[in-house]
C-alpha cells in the first residue's frame, strides 16, 4: 500500500488522475468553525498498483448490420454493454431520420 499527501511528488501517480488526486487532497471543510484555515477533508490517501482483469467479452449474436459492421471495422469482441449501446444507437438515428 502506497501514500499519497498534499506534500508528495505528483510524478507518482498518474497525469490522468493526478489533478483529481490533488482536488481530493486539497479540498477543506466548508462546514463547521468559522476560521480562516480550515482543517482539510483528508490528509492523505491509500493507494495500490495491480492490473486489472477486462471483462470478458462475448460474441455478437444479434443481426444488426452496423453493430455487424463495427465489429468488422475493429476487429474485436464487444462487451455487453458495448453491443446494447451500438443497438441504440442505431435506433435513435432510425428515429431521428424518420421523424418519429
Amino acid at each position: 500500500m502506497k501514500y499519497f499527501d498534499r506534500n508528495s511528488n505528483p510524478s507518482r501517480i498518474d497525469t490522468d488522475v493526478e489533478p483529481l488526486v490533488r482536488g481530493l487532497l486539497e479540498n477543506v471543510q466548508i462546514f463547521g468553525p468559522d476560521t480562516e484555515n480550515p482543517a482539510h477533508v483528508t490528509s492523505a490517501l491509500k493507494y495500490t498498483r495491480e492490473p486489472q482483469k477486462r471483462r470478458n467479452p462475448g460474441k455478437y449474436t444479434g443481426s444488426d448490420p452496423f453493430v455487424e459492421s463495427i465489429i468488422e471495422t475493429f476487429g474485436f469482441d464487444p462487451l455487453a454493454f458495448q453491443q446494447t449501446s451500438w443497438e441504440l444507437v442505431r435506433e435513435l438515428e432510425r428515429q431521428r431520420r424518420d421523424g418519429d
